[in-house]
């Protein structure tokens, strides 16, 4: 079978540049908002709920899913498999319906503060550890996807456009952004939070099966004259110029988002999680501000250097996301909805989801069996077992 050719389409850098435009103007408007530390990591908690549902969707469906995720399993396996990706997404926004009011109530910047209050300081120092270390995976396959964008607008090969990718993302970063936890803190009421999360799983309903099948397209039309992270992608070359352009204007935006949303967790959590832990108790509001966006820019780096460690976007986003989710989530959700869960229970949970996961992907995924399907189960198991094991001898401790 013969397939179509990939080629160059700058007509269509147009609508990105008309896209950066914009951003930058926000930007900048933005920042001459930010008086303090609070109102770059958590906007000021002014969020409403439409603003908040956008910002939530935007940080979900970034390369992971344009270049990744559901874009590959549809180039690989078919269409099928790529609209099936919106089922973690369903599995998300119901859990973040059980959990938003406790987020919120805790007042917390990062993740490793949640686990602090529940587990003690040595599991925040750990959580900290594997939070950087995922979050960097994941913030690498947004450069990786914003430099497919470039590469298909410009033709600038595709190692060059990462770098400038990595570059231009950082930039925009240090404006000020959140994660998916600090939106959730930053909507102005719970009613606000609510609504925005029912809100953004309607909208994942609609957009990930959208990605699959335009994904899947692209696969049939272009065949192996691409690569599977290019499926999606490639597709806007091909169909009316002011819909293509539109297309991967939002493309760019969704990956965008996601990429600063994660390096500005990772600087906040260098910031929160270190430097105002250990090394000074004390800084001024503006030391924070400017640890924070140092802290944010150091990340971008590692991240880019991580990425020279990984085939492809999908087996990157495999790993990020399973250190996060086998090793973090388990203990996390834990903390939330029982009190019989211990605090060397959340430690050691979490040390054998890290082990795990980074020793089956070292030892290749033995049977094509991924990680998260051996990690995710070793951190529920310690964290059940210990749980029920250190109960009655902490009860006796503090008797």
């Amino acid at each position: 079978m013969t397939f179509m050719e990939l080629k160059t389409a700058p007509h269509l850098l147009i609508f990105v540049i008309v896209y950066f435009g914009v951003m930058i103007g926000i930007g900048a408007w933005a920042s001459k908002k930010i008086k303090s530390s609070e109102d770059y990591a958590l906007a000021g908690r002014s969020l409403g709920p439409f603003v908040l549902m956008g910002t939530l969707l935007a940080t979900s469906v970034g390369s992971g899913t344009i270049t990744g995720g559901g874009n590959s399993l549809a180039y690989n396996y078919g269409y099928w498999a790529g609209i099936q990706w919106v089922i973690p997404f369903i599995v998300f926004c119901i859990i973040y319906m059980c959990v938003y009011k406790q987020i919120r109530k805790s007042n917390c910047f990062t993740v490793p503060q949640i686990l602090q209050q529940k587990y003690g300081a040595e599991t925040r120092i750990l959580g900290s550890v594997i939070n950087l270390f995922g979050m960097a995976g994941i913030i690498a396959s947004q450069y990786k996807g914003f430099g497919y964008v470039l590469n298909i607008t410009t033709g600038i090969d595709p190692k060059t456009s990462t770098v400038i990718a990595t570059i231009i993302i950082i930039v925009l970063s240090v404006t000020g952004d959140q994660n998916f936890y600090t939106r959730l803190t930053a909507a102005k009421t719970d009613k606000a939070a609510r609504n925005a999360i029912i809100g953004w799983g309607i909208m994942a309903l609609i957009v990930m099966p959208c990605v699959g099948i335009i994904a899947f397209t692209g696969s049939v039309l272009f065949g192996t004259n691409i690569d599977a992270g290019m499926s999606f992608l490639s597709t806007t070359t091909i169909i009316p110029a002011f819909i293509g352009g539109m297309l991967l204007a939002a493309s760019t935006a969704f990956i965008i988002t996601t990429g600063t949303s994660y390096l500005l967790t990772c600087g906040t959590s260098v910031t929160y999680d270190f430097y105002k832990q250990y090394i000074n108790k004390t800084p001024s509001d503006s030391q924070t501000l400017w640890v924070n966006r140092i802290g944010t820019a150091l990340i971008g780096i590692i991240a880019l250097i991580i990425l020279n460690f990984f085939p492809t976007i999908l087996a990157l986003q495999n790993w990020s996301y399973t250190m996060i989710g086998a090793s973090i989530t388990p203990a996390v959700l834990g903390s939330m909805f029982s009190k019989k869960v211990t605090r060397p229970a959340g430690f050691l949970s979490m040390l054998c989801g890290a082990i795990a996961t980074l020793t089956w992907e070292l030892l290749g995924c033995p049977g094509g069996y991924q990680s998260a399907l051996i990690a995710a189960p070793i951190s529920i198991l310690v964290l059940v077992i210990v749980s029920a094991c250190t109960q009655k001898t902490l009860a006796g401790e503090t008797a």
